[in-house]
């Protein structure tokens, strides 16, 4: 895996508020029990801890929150909404397609394709993919290709894929004419 710490967060929600801008929650986190962040907020608002973890592994990790009572509060209640962890891995295809952000701007090696056909998409605007052009594609070693490429904007959404697909099925789509006179409700 590439280096580079594991970013977590946790999403957040006050479910008491002791008097209006009182500071009554405050939480801890920890990842695979090492402290990773800390941070109190007040009320009902909703709120992201974050923290940068070292020590994420492949396969299971525990996130645990601790919730404190600092002095001169008597209630706190956090709500849990969710989780999040972001992290750098390898651009290595798998299935001879990945689809990925890159997070800063840079020409990208994507590798792990079966097949010299591979083509790279700008797929921020799904509808509306666009072709990235100037790709070049090589066989570095092994019989795999990989395709290089510059990903810029960096906070777009990149497809790379080799292999031409084509739909399993596709139906076209009657326009609706809503204004007409004939329309009426089905009794």
């Amino acid at each position: 895996m590439p280096s580079g710490p594991a970013i977590v967060s946790a999403n957040l929600q006050g479910y008491f508020e002791q008097a209006p801008g009182f500071v009554n929650q405050h939480v801890r986190m920890y990842v695979n029990g090492l402290p990773v962040a800390e941070g109190s907020f007040a009320g009902f608002n909703h709120y992201v801890l974050s923290g940068a973890a070292t020590n994420v592994a492949a396969g299971t990790n525990t996130v645990t929150l601790s919730f404190l009572k600092d002095a001169g509060v008597y209630i706190s209640e956090v709500l849990i909404e969710s989780f999040d962890v972001s992290y750098p891995r390898r651009l290595e295809a798998a299935g001879n397609e990945l689809t990925f952000i890159p997070g800063e701007p840079s020409a990208v090696s994507v590798r792990n394709f079966s097949s010299p056909d591979v083509r790279a998409f700008d797929v921020n605007a799904p509808l509306r993919p666009v072709w990235i052009s100037g790709a070049a594609v090589d066989s570095p070693s092994g019989g795999l290709y990989r395709i290089a490429f510059d990903a810029a904007p960096a906070t777009n959404r990149f497809l790379a894929v080799a292999g031409v697909r084509t739909p399993a099925f596709m139906d076209g789509v009657t326009p609706a004419d809503l204004l007409s006179t004939t329309n009426r409700a089905d009794i």
